[in-house]
C-alpha cells in the first residue's frame, strides 16, 4: 500500500513535485531522491532554499555537506526565497558558516525574501550579511536575533515587508533599529516584537523610540515580559491597519508625528495609559472603519467621536462595569453597523441595575448585525441576559443578533451548565416574541441550536441531542 501511495505521487508531473519538495527542507528534499529514479535529481530543482539545524555539537553535516555538496547543485533560476529554522545552540563557527551560507546564496540567486527563525534557543544570534542583502523585499527574524550590529551594515533599501525582535533593555539594540528604518524607505508592512530580556548590564530603556515610516502602510506591534518602555513615536503618515497588543495587558505612551488620515482598521489588546496622551491616541485614529479593543474603557473618561466606524470588536470581562462602558462607546459610533463584543470572564455586576431604567441612549441606530461571544454557558446570568434584552431593544434596523458559545465541545458536559444555558434561551426567545421582531436572532450553545425569524423559530438538536422544548 505504501509504495502504491508512492507511485501515485509520483505520477505528478515535475513541476507539482518540485513544488512539494520546495516546501520542505532541504535535507529531506535530499533524501527523498531515494524513493525512487523518478525523484533522483528534482531536488536540485527546488525554488526555495529551506533548512533545519537541530543539533550542533558532533559531525554537524550541515557546515560542510550543505555549502560544499548541496548548495552548488541547486539548478533552478528561480531561488527566490532562503528560510532557515534554528533549534539548537549555535557557536561563533556555525554563525560563521550561516553569514557565508548567505553570502553563497545571494551572490548566486536573485534572493528577495529570508525567514529565520531560533526556536527553544535563549541567547543573541547574529547575522550581519541578512541586512546587506539589496534584492531583499521580505525578511522575518523570529527569536532572540541580536541587533547590536554596527550602523552602517544596513544596506537593503528595497525592504517592503519586515518582522522582527527587540530587546528593548538594551539601547544599541534599539538605535539600529532605528537606522534600519530609516534606511528602508520603501518598508510598507512592519511587525515588531518587543520583549524584555535581563542583560548582565541591567536594564538600559531608552525614554522613547521613534519608527519612521513614509511608505508604511501596515503597523502591529506587540510587548511580552515587563513593559519598560515610556513612549512611542510613530511617523506614518500612509498608515492604513495598526495592531497594538500587550501579554500583560501593559502598552507604553503612543504618539503621531502627523495624524494618520489614510488609517481605517486599528485593533488594540491592551490597556493603554490613561489621561491626555490617550485622548491624544484616540483622536488621532477617530476616523478608522474598524476598530478593536480590549476593554471599551481603556481610555478612560474618553469622549473621541469615532465617525466613521462601521466595525468594532469588544473584548472585556462579562461585567456591569464593562457593559456600561461599552454602552458609553457605542454612543459614539452613530455609524456603527456591526458590533462584536467577546466576553473573557465573570465579573461583578454593581452597575447593571441602572441599565433598565436607562433612557436609550444613541447606541445601534444603524446595526445591522451584533455578535455576542460568551466562553461558557455559565456567564448567561440575570445580568448578562439584561444586557441582551437591552441592546435587543434598542436595535432599529437590525437584521441578525448572534449568541455564541465559544466553549471547547469536546469538554466535560456540566449539567450545571445545561440548565443554565435551557433557561437563558427560554427567557431570550420568550423576550423576542414580546418584541414581535423581524430579524434573525441565533443562539449557538453547547447543547442548544435554535434560530428564530420573525415568527418562525426553527430548533435544532445540539451535539449531545439536547433540545429545548417546542
Amino acid at each position: 500500500m505504501i509504495a502504491g501511495k508512492y507511485d501515485r505521487i509520483s505520477s505528478l508531473p515535475d513541476a507539482i513535485l518540485v513544488d512539494i519538495l520546495s516546501l520542505i527542507a532541504l535535507n529531506d528534499a535530499v533524501t527523498m531522491s531515494f524513493v525512487s529514479r523518478r525523484w533522483l535529481h528534482l531536488w536540485a530543482e527546488v525554488t526555495t532554499i529551506y533548512i533545519v539545524i537541530k543539533q550542533s555539537k558532533g559531525p554537524f553535516k550541515y557546515w560542510t555537506t550543505s555549502a560544499k555538496k548541496i548548495l552548488p547543485k541547486l539548478t533552478s533560476p528561480l531561488i527566490r526565497r532562503f528560510c532557515l529554522d534554528i533549534e539548537c545552540g549555535v557557536n561563533k563557527y556555525g554563525l560563521e558558516q550561516i553569514d557565508l551560507w548567505f553570502n553563497r546564496v545571494s551572490d548566486r540567486w536573485k534572493i528577495e525574501e529570508i525567514k529565520v527563525s531560533t526556536n527553544g534557543y535563549e541567547g543573541l544570534i547574529s547575522f550581519p550579511v541578512i541586512f546587506q542583502i539589496h534584492s531583499l523585499l521580505v525578511l522575518e527574524l523570529y527569536g532572540d536575533i541580536s541587533l547590536n550590529l554596527p550602523l552602517n551594515v544596513v544596506k537593503i533599501p528595497n525592504l517592503k515587508k519586515l518582522a522582527i525582535q527587540i530587546n528593548f533593555t538594551q539601547t544599541k539594540q534599539c538605535m539600529f533599529f532605528e537606522t534600519l528604518m530609516k534606511s528602508c524607505p520603501l518598508l510598507e508592512d512592519l511587525s515588531l516584537h518587543f520583549c524584555a530580556i535581563i542583560c548582565r548590564t541591567g536594564y538600559l530603556v531608552p525614554n522613547k523610540i521613534s519608527l519612521l515610516g513614509p511608505n508604511l502602510k501596515k503597523l502591529n506591534i506587540s510587548f511580552s515580559g515587563q513593559n519598560l518602555m515610556k513612549t512611542i513615536v510613530i511617523d506614518a503618515p500612509n498608515l492604513e491597519c495598526l495592531k497594538l497588543g500587550s501579554s500583560n495587558y501593559g502598552l507604553p505612551n503612543f504618539s503621531f508625528v502627523n495624524t494618520p488620515t489614510m488609517l481605517v482598521e486599528a485593533y488594540i489588546s491592551g490597556n493603554l495609559s490613561k489621561g491626555e496622551v490617550t485622548t491624544k491616541f484616540f483622536n488621532a485614529i477617530s476616523r478608522v472603519r474598524s476598530l478593536g479593543v480590549w476593554r471599551p474603557m481603556i481610555g478612560g473618561a474618553m469622549t473621541t467621536m469615532f465617525v466613521n466606524l462601521t466595525r468594532l470588536i469588544c473584548t472585556m470581562p462579562c461585567s456591569g462595569k464593562d457593559s456600561k462602558a461599552l454602552l458609553g462607546l457605542l454612543e459614539r459610533c452613530p455609524l456603527l453597523e456591526t458590533l462584536t463584543a467577546n466576553f473573557t470572564s465573570s465579573g461583578t455586576w454593581e452597575y447593571m441595575w441602572l441599565l433598565c431604567y436607562l433612557e436609550a441612549p444613541n447606541v445601534l441606530i444603524r446595526t445591522k448585525k451584533v455578535e455576542m461571544h460568551f466562553m461558557s454557558s455559565l456567564m448567561l446570568n440575570n445580568d448578562a441576559l439584561n444586557l441582551i434584552k437591552y441592546l435587543l431593544t434598542r436595535a432599529r434596523v437590525l437584521d441578525r443578533f448572534i449568541i455564541k458559545i465559544t466553549t471547547d465541545p469536546s469538554g466535560e458536559i456540566l449539567e450545571e451548565e445545561k440548565v443554565q444555558e435551557v433557561e437563558a434561551c427560554k427567557e431570550i426567545f420568550d423576550w423576542l416574541r414580546f418584541l414581535s421582531t423581524g430579524y434573525q436572532v441565533e443562539f449557538w450553545g453547547r447543547y442548544l441550536r435554535i434560530i428564530q425569524s420573525g415568527e418562525e423559530c426553527k430548533f435544532i438538536k445540539g451535539p449531545n441531542g439536547y433540545i429545548i422544548c417546542k
